[in-house]
Formats: C-alpha cells, sequence, structure tokens
C-alpha cells in the first residue's frame, strides 16, 4: 500500500515560516555580533527580520541605521519598531517616511513603554500618538505599509483582563493592523487558547507565537515577570544549577525553543511520552563506587564498574520505567561515548526493532539529519557477566564503544520496540562540518521529529 502524502510533503505546501528579532547595536563590539548573526541566520530565509526600538526613542537614530543596512546590504526584508513614546506625531511622521524613503515597507507599531520605566504609569506625549491604535491608523494613512502590532497570551501587564485586551487588539486590527506577534510564552497550550479567544472574537489577521530561546534564565525570568508572561516550574528545572556553565545553557535554550516551535507545528495525534534521565558526575558522599550495587526499576540489578559511566545508568532507568508503561516504541538518544566512531555527520543507532530503526533512518536522511545502524550482536551480552548482579555497567576487558553501551541498554526495553541513538559525535562541532555550523546542533531533534509526523511503525 502507498502511504498517503503528509500535507507539509506535499508539492504545493507551504515552507516553515519564521522571523528574527535584533536589538540595535550599543557598542563597536556589538555592531561585529550583530551582523555575523545576520550573516549565519541569512541562510535559513526568515521571513523578515525586525529590530527594536528602545524606550522612549533611545535607539531612534541606530534603529533607522541598522534597518536600512539590512535593507541595502542583504537579501532579507527588514521591519522597523516604531512607538509611541516621547516623540509628537510630526516627529513620529517624519520617521515614517524616512522609513519609507529608504525602501522600508513593514512597520512594527507599539505603544512602548512608559518613560520612566516598566510599571511606572503611561503618560501620552502632549502631542503625540496616544496608543498603538492612533499609531496604527497615522502609518496606514501615510502609505502603504505592512504593519504588525504586539499580542499578549496572557494579557498586557495593564490591561484589567485577557477580555479586555482582545478588545485592545481588535481596536488595532480596524485601524489597519495586518499582523500580531505575541509576547513570548513557555507553554504551547497558552498560545493555542488565546488563538481560540481572537478568532472568537472576529480575528483573523495572522497571530505570529514569539518564541524567546532561554541563554540567561534569570534575566529572562525577569522579563517575563515585567511583561505578564508565566514561567513554568519545568523550565526552572532545566536551568538548576547552570549559572556558570553557559554552554549546557545554550543547548537547553535551543531544544527547549525547538520543542515549542516543533510541537506546535506538529498536528500529529501521536501521543508521545518524554523522559529526561540525568546524573551527576561528581565526587561525594553519595557518589558510586566501584563494587556498588544499583537496583532499575524493573527490578534486576547493576554491578558498578565504571563510575564514570553513570550516564548509561539512568537511561536504562529511564527505559525499564518506559517499557513499564506499556508504550508503542521507545527512542533513546544520549550522548554517551563516540557516537558509534560513524564521524560527526552520522548518529550511530541500535535496535531490536528493525522497522523502528530503518524508519528513523530514513526519517533523518529525508530531513539531512542522517544516522547509521550498526549491530547489535547477542554474543557480546557476554562480556557484561556479573557474579554478584544481573550485569555490570560495562564490559570487561574490551574497549569500550557505542556498540558496548548499546549492548548493556538491550536488557531493559523488554519486549518493546526500542531504538537507542548515541549523538556523542554530532550533538556539538567545535568547527563548521557542512551542512552542520560550528556549535550546538540539535542532531538528531530533526530526524525525531520527521519520524513523529509520518507515525512510528506499528
Amino acid at each position: 500500500m502507498i502511504a498517503p502524502v503528509r500535507a507539509t510533503r506535499a508539492p504545493d505546501a507551504a515552507p516553515v515560516r519564521v522571523s528574527f528579532e535584533f536589538f540595535p547595536p550599543k557598542t563597536e563590539e556589538m555592531e561585529k555580533t550583530l551582523w555575523a548573526s545576520i550573516h549565519r541566520l541569512a541562510p535559513l530565509h526568515p521571513e523578515f527580520v525586525s529590530v527594536t526600538y528602545g524606550a522612549g526613542g533611545s535607539t531612534r537614530e541606530r534603529t533607522h541605521a541598522t534597518v536600512a543596512r539590512i535593507a541595502q546590504e542583504t537579501d532579507l526584508h527588514p521591519a522597523a519598531h516604531l512607538t509611541c513614546v516621547g516623540a509628537s506625531r510630526a516627529e513620529v511622521d517624519e520617521v515614517v517616511k524616512a522609513y519609507g524613503a529608504a525602501g522600508i515597507r513593514h512597520i512594527v507599531a507599539l505603544r512602548g513603554d512608559p518613560m520612566a520605566g516598566p510599571g511606572t504609569p503611561y503618560v501620552p506625549h502632549p502631542e503625540g500618538y496616544a496608543h498603538a491604535c492612533d499609531l496604527v491608523a497615522g502609518i496606514r494613512a501615510l502609505g502603504d505599509f505592512e504593519i504588525s502590532v504586539s499580542a499578549y497570551p496572557e494579557k498586557h501587564p495593564e490591561s484589567a483582563s485577557l477580555d479586555e485586551d482582545i478588545g485592545y487588539l481588535k481596536e488595532k486590527v480596524a485601524a489597519g493592523a495586518s499582523r500580531a506577534m505575541t509576547q513570548f510564552f513557555f507553554e504551547n497550550d497558552v498560545y493555542f487558547r488565546y488563538l481560540d479567544k481572537v478568532r472568537a472574537k472576529g480575528i483573523d489577521i495572522p497571530i505570529v507565537p514569539g518564541i524567546l530561546p532561554v541563554t540567561n534564565f534569570k534575566q529572562a525570568a525577569s522579563f517575563a515577570t515585567r511583561t505578564g508572561a508565566s514561567v513554568p516550574a519545568w523550565l526552572l528545572k532545566r536551568f538548576e544549577g547552570l549559572d556558570n556553565d553557559p554552554e549546557t545553557r545554550k543547548l537547553i535554550a535551543a531544544a527547549v525553543a525547538a520543542a515549542v516551535c516543533a510541537a506546535a507545528g506538529l498536528g500529529s495525534a501521536q501521543p508521545v511520552v518524554a523522559v529526561l534521565p540525568l546524573a551527576e558526575n561528581l565526587p561525594g558522599r553519595g557518589a558510586l563506587l566501584p563494587g556498588d550495587v544499583v537496583t532499575h526499576p524493573d527490578g534486576t540489578h547493576t554491578e558498578v564498574l565504571d563510575t564514570d559511566n553513570e550516564g548509561r545508568l539512568v537511561l536504562a532507568d529511564a527505559i525499564a520505567y518506559l517499557a513499564s508503561q506499556q508504550v508503542s516504541a521507545i527512542i533513546d538518544v544520549g550522548t554517551l561515548t563516540d557516537g558509534g566512531a560513524v564521524g560527526h555527520l552520522l548518529w550511530g543507532c541500535w535496535g531490536t526493532s528493525s522497522p523502528l530503526v530503518d524508519r528513523l533512518l530514513a526519517a533523518g536522511a529525508r530531513v539531512g539529519d542522517a544516522g547509521w545502524a550498526l549491530p547489535l550482536r547477542v554474543e557480546y551480552r557476554a562480556l557484561f557477566d556479573s557474579v554478584v548482579a544481573d550485569r555490570a555497567n560495562r564490559a570487561r576487558d574490551v574497549p569500550d564503544s557505542g556498540t558496548m553501551a548499546a549492548t548493556f541498554l538491550r536488557d531493559f526495553p523488554g519486549s518493546t520496540a526500542w531504538a537507542h541513538v548515541d549523538n556523542g559525535s554530532t550533538a556539538y562541532l567545535d568547527a563548521d562540518l557542512p551542512p552542520w555550523p560550528h556549535g550546538p546542533t540539535g542532531s538528531p531533534t530533526r530526524a525525531l521529529l520527521e519520524l513523529l509526523l509520518e507515525g512510528l511503525p506499528n
């Protein structure tokens, strides 16, 4: 039987669209960082890129200069933020006209924060635009601009209720807004509930979800408090103990942002249970010692021969737990070893289910996130025999490898279809290796999402 073409793979399917928001640089060093970021993100072909506008118009000149340079030196479509704060109508109108003259046809129209800062009363300029809906109408009167406005899934801090806030959005749409971009959020349900309410009020313009990659949790949490965005407990736990570990924070930030974006667009009824097994490989009173025996959720025991192999112990716990939940299939991902010695462009894959492994590898190949199937030989299991437990946590008398780690994990899924991915070689690159840039790659996220979109094998 020929499987139907999934909607996102149809020849006439619309591509996934994304935009990026930049802050105008304050220093020469920040200017270099900004343009390095622009050049690195340009190959993703964003729908547009926007440049923010400082409180009280404090970055007006820098915003204009940055937007104009993007328009002149790149193929990107820039959008300029513009606020009502600290300027008369005539001054704001001149800024709009200057954007038009520079070829900028997209403006993000915002009321802006009070001159004295967030949390203080907002006082309109006596000769200025009072509110965002007035600014939208003023821009619309000056030319055929694309006008984006803000939207607040958890309401603006100054609004009495979400319904009142949606009423303000409706006024902005009536004044000429063509798109709304939301305040950031971390739970997709927040966005979808808001979208349902907005559509129920007859607002039909695109409502673009705002995604914030959190690389500094304390700063993001403070920002969320000021803007009325909730911070879920699970996100707090992800960043616990990472204040002095910026590289790990970047990896988590990328994972959270990618998961939010991808899960929102899956459109699949495939239920997914996610488990995050973690281990702290540090000395201390509670640390494992050679000769210790640990008990797993399935009641079996493992002798600890190597305390540096703690990752596979907690991963085994997760696999055993999922098997007890009677899930249809288990795919685990871990940076346990060298990824099976298959190089930096391929993750290693072992499994007990050929259909599951084959579908995962095919999914990765379709989206440029390739893996390689490696053998899982039953003869190797004897290398883990122990006289005091059901097994040891590493093979005796042979070098450790991805295959040895997979052989150890093979004990735990039972009869459940299982695939093990070792992305130790692909998760992070110290140098560019096309198609991956240096740094965290996110591999094999794309392969996993592609598999979910298609559906797991029965």
